[in-house]
């Protein structure tokens, strides 16, 4: 992987991260442009043996559970440190800090938490889907 200085969000989504959380309002070419960028990213990742697939596997697990809420994702937060912390590869660790950055980005309304975290779950599919595609 090229570029190591700068997060994974700066790297494959600095035009779109916004939209990653609230893709329901986002219009075509940009939820294209995001599944192409995560595509992109997990060859790269894949690649690079940043993040194993049972890693990721258990990171998707802390946070698929239907009708999470704003406290239950952000609670989250602390398990993904901690295997952040036990990976040996900083690209896995700047991986799993961009996850960290999209839950610290979800809107403490709940309501609208509530939607983004769907879309990060979504999102997250897509990340594990990719991983297993090209691993």
């Amino acid at each position: 992987m090229e570029n190591n200085n700068i997060n994974f969000i700066e790297r494959y989504f600095h035009d779109t991260a916004d939209s990653v959380l609230n893709i329901d309002s986002a219009d075509n070419l940009i939820v294209k442009k995001i599944i192409s960028d995560t595509k992109l990213m997990m060859k790269e990742v894949c690649k690079a043996g940043a993040i194993t697939y049972s890693q990721l596997r258990n990171v998707y697990q802390l946070m698929k559970e239907d009708g999470m809420t704003f406290k239950d994702i952000q609670l989250v937060r602390p398990k993904i440190a901690y295997v952040q912390a036990r990976l040996e590869k900083k690209e896995g660790q700047k991986f799993l800090e961009m996850i960290d950055d999209f839950i610290e980005r979800i809107d403490p309304d709940e309501a609208k938490a509530a939607e983004q975290i769907k879309n990060l779950q979504a999102f997250m599919q897509s990340i594990v889907a990719y991983h297993k595609l090209n691993s």
